[in-house]
């Protein structure tokens, strides 16, 4: 159906919005223009069938008002929407309930957003503010408007910051010491990290990736500090609440507290203390879940103090002591370690590579270590000196002779070089290149990287 035709991966369906509102005739207009990136053998796209769900809102008395909410349903590449007895210029909400799998590219103001994330009702609106407040100041450093660390960005995180502290606040004001259940954890918890490194580079068009890690770790210490306190006060709560249940449960409402919990002591982690470094040790020692234990060591794992890597390395051989027989378990233990967004991360995957727990010849096992550590440590697998790149093709070209689908799509991080600047672009399009050469080469990984190279940008 032509609804299914349109549930394309949202990075290559993209809609662009613009808006005009005329005070005098109280008429609000949207010109929605829909794209799709062409694809090899498909390089013009017909028009999809798009849903929106959208809301117009504002703001009256404090609160806000919701002037009108409709499905409109794009069916042509450019699309009309006008809302007459608009008396005040309106906030927009697209795709609520998540109603399409595409981007919007809308100009928001830093204040809609906000405003979008305190007053609207819909999750996935509230998400989406969140994420596109974040975006915004990455993309204004990458643009060298404004650094993360700088006066403008330090008041709009410390803006965004304020919003999710009152958010926590409410959800710490029962006065029987316990989350107040009218406060959506889940929610919070969703809301409460900053996008990471997977998702932002999909919404940049050419990647510098040594300025935006750095925009991204600034911005998440940045926004970890402005939080403050609030994080170990709702740590604090959430622990004990859970503790006081007993034996694990996996019922909705746990579920939500440990995943805000557990977030909480993720950014933690991100302004290290002793004293948070000592929380996160005690929820991993202690830990009567796997999903507390797991999240402690993840926290440890990505904290950059150098005093709490005895720590770390404590952890994570106790870690797979525990659970050394459990081979799903392990998988998770290897991804935590090829993950690590750090400069000397490939040598710590090329001491796993050597691990009695890694098996070369299982495809899982080379999933969470080699696949993670292209697309999640991209410090390392981006390394100007090409070792990194190094690796996928050994790897690549070791694992053609024995499982080629894997191979092909181990190669993937690779066929994005066109996303990239320069010298990741020309060092990714010479790994490929290599490859390609091989005389022994199966014609599944040939088929990737021939046409990867062979594609006009």
């Amino acid at each position: 159906s032509a609804l299914q035709d349109s549930a394309l991966p949202a990075h290559r369906l993209e809609i662009e919005v613009t808006e005009s509102w005329e005070a005098d005739t109280q008429v609000y207009t949207l010109l929605f223009k829909q794209h799709c990136r062409a694809t090899a053998g498909q390089k013009k796209k017909e028009p999809f069938t798009i849903p929106v769900d959208m809301a117009l809102l504002t703001q009256g008395a404090g609160e806000k008002v919701v002037l009108d909410t409709q499905l409109l349903v794009l069916t042509d590449k450019e699309q009309r929407c006008t809302f007459d007895n608009v008396t005040t210029k309106p906030i927009p909400a697209f795709l609520r309930g998540f109603s399409a799998p595409v981007n919007i590219h809308f100009n928001y103001e830093d204040s809609d957003l906000l405003f979008l994330l305190q007053h609207e009702s819909d999750g996935f609106i509230r998400w989406d503010a969140s994420r596109r407040y974040f975006l915004s100041l990455v993309n204004a450093d990458l643009a060298g408007e404004a650094s993360v660390s700088s006066e403008l960005s330090s008041k709009k995180i410390k803006a965004k910051a304020d919003v999710i502290t009152e958010f926590l606040e409410q959800g710490l004001s029962s006065q029987q010491g316990l989350w107040n259940e009218e406060i959506d954890a889940a929610m919070l918890a969703e809301i409460l990290l900053p996008p990471g490194y997977h998702f932002v580079v999909e919404q940049i068009d050419l990647v510098d990736v040594k300025a935006l890690n750095q925009a991204l770790q600034g911005l998440l210490e940045n926004y970890a500090c402005a939080l403050g306190d609030v994080l170990e006060k709702t740590y604090t709560v959430l622990n004990s609440q859970l503790q006081a249940r007993g034996s694990y449960q996996p019922i909705a409402e746990d579920i939500a507290l440990r995943s805000l919990k557990n977030a909480c002591l993720y950014l933690m982690l991100q302004a290290p203390t002793a004293e948070r470094i000592s929380l996160a040790e005690a929820q991993f020692t202690n830990a009567s879940n796997m999903t507390d234990q797991f999240a402690a060591l993840q926290a440890l794992v990505s904290c950059h103090d150098d005093a709490s890597s005895g720590v770390i390395s404590s952890a994570l051989e106790r870690f797979y002591q525990q659970w050394q027989n459990e081979s799903l378990v392990v998988n998770q233990w290897l991804t935590v370690q090829a993950a690590q967004n750090r400069s000397d991360t490939l040598n710590t995957v090329k001491a796993l590579q050597q691990h009695p727990a890694y098996d070369e010849t299982n495809p899982n096992k080379v999933r969470a270590l080699i696949a993670v550590f292209c697309m999640r440590s991209p410090e390392a697998f981006h390394a100007a000196d090409n070792s990194g790149y190094a690796l996928l093709v050994e790897e690549t070209l070791r694992l053609d002779t024995l499982n080629p689908q894997l191979a092909a799509r181990l190669l993937t991080p690779l066929t994005q070089w066109r996303h990239f600047a320069e010298p990741q672009r020309s060092l990714m399009q010479e790994a490929l290149s290599r490859i390609q050469q091989s005389e022994t080469l199966s014609k599944d990984v040939y088929e990737v990287a021939s046409k990867s190279l062979g594609e006009n940008g």
